[in-house]
């Protein structure tokens, strides 16, 4: 690519030897002075420096705390996941004025010590405190509307991860619901308002299901209320065609209904089809087997390893800066004798989804990529050949719950 056009820049000029304060002199280190790479690389360090405590945590406990264990681990693993997307943005910010050729970059400036905490309610309390410190930091430097918004929503996610022995327990504010009608649903509560009764059907409304597509609250915006406290959803307020063509269009089954009358209930898809979404999960379009249990017609799946409602998206790829091509190269294949019928999609106990059935692999262009009756499909994030497996999740110790 430099061959055919010598001005191209495969990438940012990034200053070697970053450094947060002032350096001394003749050390040949580059202070990052521009106001925002400055607070950015200072949220970086700090969640560079949270991975390592978790880590520490992790490390030093005793053999009958296994849960524990692994709920540290895991919170590194995390924080290093928000780390990535932190540390790419901070290369696309100046150094300084007195550096206009370069840019910023990661210190990774470290604690003088990173020894473990004592175990008990001081340590949880501590590390619960903290990531909410730096999820204030976050939500500073990255609003709404921003590329990185999402950080300091995942952060406070794995606050809500430790449990402080004889604290209150955390509100808990599910931003998809909050998207739509602007009343806060706690994790794992029933919304109230996700069922509404109509004349000729009744609508439903799975928030955790939902990848903010916004077919509804674009498509039909009188029957889905978008930012209202209360009631959002009004199935009467649109020909019931009409409604049900915008039903169909929702990509992860979050929206669906039951018929009423002469209504007609949802038709099962005459091909079946599974789309890589360029940077995010699978969208797919079957009569779906999840484990074995009727799953409905649609569902996004996760393909980035991160979500924490597997196998289902809930958006975690845009918080880790997931990428991964939605045009992935074809592969020579017959067409199938039936496109449709069951398609069976079993999510491997830490491994990927193992899916049986006729299924067309197509992308966002609705070009073939393959044709197949079983496949193995990445859901670890790490594969080299996406969308299919090629047992990276072995590599990198992918563990999922379902």
């Amino acid at each position: 690519m430099v061959a055919k056009d010598p001005t191209f820049q495969p990438a940012w000029p990034v200053a070697r030897n970053p450094c947060a304060k002032a350096p001394i002199p003749g050390s040949n280190r580059i202070q990052i002075t521009d106001p925002e790479a400055a607070q950015v690389l200072d949220l970086g360090n700090s969640l560079y420096n949270l991975m390592l405590r978790c880590l520490a945590q992790a490390w030093d406990r005793a053999p009958g705390e296994a849960a524990t264990k692994q709920l540290m681990v895991t919170l590194a693993r995390e924080a290093m996941w928000a780390l990535v997307p932190v540390g790419e943005y901070l290369a696309s910010l100046p150094a300084g004025p007195e550096h206009p050729a370069l840019h910023a970059g990661l210190s990774f400036s470290t604690l003088r010590d990173v020894r473990s905490l004592p175990e008990g309610h001081g340590e949880m309390l501590f590390l619960s405190e903290r990531m909410e410190e730096i999820a204030k930091h976050a939500e500073r430097l990255f609003p709404e509307g921003h590329e990185l918004y999402k950080i300091p929503a995942g952060l406070r996610k794995m606050a809500r991860k430790i449990e402080v022995p004889g604290a209150e327990p955390k509100p808990v504010a599910a931003p998809l619901v909050n998207d739509k009608r602007g009343a806060p649903v706690a994790e794992g509560e029933d919304d109230p308002f996700g069922i509404a009764e109509g004349k000729e059907m009744t609508l439903h409304f799975n928030s955790k299901r939902c990848i903010h597509s916004r077919r509804c609250v674009l498509g039909a915006p009188d029957v889905f209320l978008a930012n209202v406290v209360g009631e959002w959803l009004f199935p009467d307020k649109m020909l019931t065609a009409d409604l049900r063509g915008i039903c169909h269009t929702c990509p992860s089954g979050a929206i669906t209904y039951d018929p009423k009358g002469d209504t007609p209930p949802e038709p099962a898809p005459l091909v079946n089809s599974l789309k890589p979404r360029e940077n995010g999960p699978y969208a797919v379009h079957a009569t779906i087997l999840m484990d074995g249990k009727p799953d409905g017609y649609r569902a996004t799946l996760c393909r980035c390893g991160a979500s924490k409602n597997e196998p289902y998206c809930d958006g975690s790829h845009n918080m880790i800066g997931f990428r991964a091509s939605g045009e992935p190269e074809t592969r020579p294949s017959d067409p199938l004798k039936v496109r449709n019928g069951e398609l069976r999609i079993d999510p491997e106990v830490n491994g990927p989804l193992q899916v049986t059935g006729n299924l067309e692999i197509c992308t966002g262009t609705r070009r073939n990529v393959d044709r197949v009756q079983s496949v193995r499909l990445c859901r670890c994030g790490g594969s080299k050949n996406k969308p299919f497996c090629d047992n990276t999740h072995l590599k990198i110790g992918f563990r999922s719950d379902q």
